[in-house]
């Protein structure tokens, strides 16, 4: 049955291929029904001819082709040596992304790869190589000493003729055949039955649209047969009333004992789009390449996409180039150096976020430990292990003159630690630290952004052909723009700041809870975020718009007003910043506490004075130091937690008090 549908959709064509490019386009031609033992060329046409397999291992080979080489002597990387200058130059003809990603074409189609090198014998054994030169694989014949499986020559068939080439010269690598050790086996191999049935299904499909599509329905006539002029007749006749596309739903009127017959679509041709969807899945198998890569997004979600390519990564193109670093690195890379390669699977943050987190909790990582680990800069007094509930480092002493050097051993019986006075002369010292270094994270980031809205604006500026005009910085001061990118610089870095400070209160509250981000909590911090961004502008705009009137006023140069607005970024980044970050970071760590232990079920929370920056006093901030409050009720100040933004200015602005 499949060879008469295989004869019907006139799979039968000529094959050609033109032999100075082995991956020009081709016709498309039979496989080799099905035999056992299939030739190169099998799986050089399975590529040609078969658009997911021609794409799904060009996206394994562009991916190898990015390797990035690494070259070190012990732990000392080497940059400019001439073996890292002619991996990223081979050959004259190709660049290193070229030449490595069809080397691992080769590989993928032939099961292995021919590197020709102009190699010459140094002393210590080790070979140098100053150009490389790729080796069609259909076109060489290798010669292996039996007994040690040693590479001894290559015949080489050229244009010109054969060549021998000596086995010192080449470099090879292949993926070994269980049947032949040797020798390459195609990745293709195994999937040679799926390519084709894809292939046939692409072909039918092809045919029927080319021969204007599937039968519909026939045309029954009771009368005997019909010669071949009436048969003509009558499909000239049907073609000039019925076939134009505008005469589509015409009623149809039959002359003489005649009806139409209406067909059903068969099942095979209701499979269609089933099997062919399923010999995909087998390609993507076979290859390793994820179906979101192929283009094919249907039903994929993005994290799944985002876990498939990762897997894609990991499983397939890393070992890939640990293979071609590894073959290389055997051949001409000296005995004291190594020849290695930049991982190119994505870091897991999250799953590193984790480790460090661990690692804090359970007290085997020291705070710069973990910061190194997330790719952050050290902190002061980051070195030391902190142990629970004290929160000092282990071997120090906090505050020494004040404090004791541990929290008293009745801290178990109170309900809450922070009720004993010496308890909260500790924590608040802690958390004053832990603010400053909270602080600096949103003033980097602060100054980062009114950087860059001072260049937006001078840029806006220059771009004007009237600058001396009303309004000018209504026009080129784009406030929601503004207010959008404040918003997404901080919001980040402040929920990160707020879920800290909830973890925190852990040690506080003795609970092994889990801290989610509730809708309430997001919802929150979004608002909190959009009415400082918008807050944050509306006061640059005033400040703006006072030296834009007077430059207007006198009659200044364009020059001089760009001064001006340098002028006003420079006293922001003088002071501005970090008030508008101290008061910001406060606010949503101590708000961030306060949700940390609703969720651990500490009923209470009891206020912690601290002096305010530059040992500022409240007086009665001093006087609230460990007034206890349920949960859900506000201070004697009013403020739910110190802070508030509900409190204004006067409570809140270099407030260091916590709970």
């Amino acid at each position: 049955m499949l060879k008469q549908i295989r004869h019907k959709i006139g799979l039968k064509i000529k094959n050609f291929i033109d032999a100075d490019n082995p991956f020009s386009s081709l016709s498309i031609l039979p496989f080799s029904k099905y035999k056992k033992n299939h030739s190169k060329q099998d799986y050089l046409n399975a590529y040609e001819i078969s658009l997911y397999v021609n794409r799904a291992l060009n996206i394994r080979s562009k991916k190898v082709g990015q390797i990035k080489f690494t070259l070190k002597q012990g732990e000392k990387e080497i940059e400019n040596d001439p073996i890292m200058g002619l991996l990223s130059k081979p050959s004259p003809a190709f660049t290193g992304v070229e030449f490595w990603a069809l080397w691992q074409k080769y590989k993928d189609i032939y099961g292995e790869a021919y590197i020709l090198t102009d190699a010459e014998l140094q002393v210590g054994g080790k070979t140098k190589v100053t150009s490389m030169h790729l080796l069609r694989p259909d076109r060489v014949h290798p010669n292996f000493n039996e007994d040690t499986g040693e590479l001894i020559s290559v015949n080489h068939k050229t244009d010109k003729g054969d060549h021998s080439i000596d086995g010192g010269k080449i470099i090879y690598s292949h993926n070994p055949d269980p049947a032949n050790p040797l020798r390459g086996e195609s990745l293709l191999r195994s999937g040679i039955r799926q390519i084709e049935t894809l292939t046939q299904i692409e072909e039918y499909q092809s045919k029927i649209l080319e021969n204007g599509g599937r039968v519909e329905g026939v045309f029954k006539f009771k009368t005997g047969s019909l010669s071949k002029e009436q048969l003509t007749a009558l499909k000239e006749g049907f073609q000039e009333e019925y076939g134009m596309a505008s005469k589509v739903g015409l009623p149809l009127f039959l002359a003489g004992d005649a009806s139409y017959e209406k067909l059903a679509m068969s099942p095979q041709e209701l499979a269609y789009l089933e099997t062919k969807k399923l010999t995909i899945d087998d390609i993507v198998i076979l290859t390793g390449v994820p179906h979101s890569l192929l283009g094919l997004t249907s039903g994929q979600t993005f994290s799944n996409a985002e876990a498939s390519i990762t897997i894609f990564l990991n499983e397939e193109i890393e070992p890939m180039q640990n293979a071609l670093a590894n073959s290389l690195n055997e051949y001409f890379v000296p005995e004291n150096q190594e020849l290695g390669h930049v991982d190119v699977t994505p870091e897991n943050k999250e799953e590193k976020r984790k480790d460090a987190e661990n690692g804090i909790k359970n007290y085997y990582l020291t705070p710069n430990e973990a910061r190194e680990m997330m790719g952050l800069s050290p902190i002061a007094n980051g070195n030391d292990i902190m142990i629970p509930f004290n929160l000092t480092a282990l071997g120090k002493e906090v505050l020494a003159e004040t404090a004791p050097t541990k929290i008293k051993k009745n801290i178990k019986k109170l309900y809450h630690p922070l009720r004993d006075k010496d308890n909260r002369i500790i924590y608040h010292s802690l958390q004053v630290k832990r603010l400053d270094r909270r602080q600096k994270l949103v003033v980097g980031a602060m100054l980062e952004y009114f950087r860059g809205q001072s260049t937006r604006l001078i840029e806006k500026l220059q771009g004007e052909k009237q600058f001396k005009k009303k309004g000018l910085l209504a026009d080129i001061f784009q406030g929601s723009l503004e207010i959008n990118i404040a918003k997404e610089t901080i919001l980040p870095i402040l929920s990160i700041l707020l879920e800290e400070s909830a973890k925190d209160s852990k040690e506080i509250a003795g609970s092994d809870w889990e801290y989610y981000e509730t809708p309430a909590i997001a919802g929150w911090l979004d608002k909190k975020v959009s009415v400082f961004s918008k807050q944050i502008n509306d006061t640059t705009f005033d400040k703006l718009k006072s030296e834009f009137q007077e430059s207007l006023d006198s009659g200044e140069s364009r020059a001089k007003l760009i001064e001006r607005i340098k002028d006003v970024y420079g006293n922001i980044e003088k002071g501005r910043a970090e008030v508008i970050a101290r008061t910001e970071v406060h606010g949503v760590t101590q708000y961030g506490t306060l949700q940390g232990y609703t969720q651990a079920s500490m009923p209470i929370k009891i206020y912690v004075w601290a002096p305010g920056i530059k040992g500022g006093v409240r007086d009665n901030h001093l006087a609230m130091d460990g007034e206890e409050r349920p949960l859900g009720s506000v201070f004697s100040n009013g403020l739910m937690f110190p802070g508030d933004p509900d409190g204004g200015a006067k409570e809140t602005i270099n407030c260091q008090c916590f709970i």
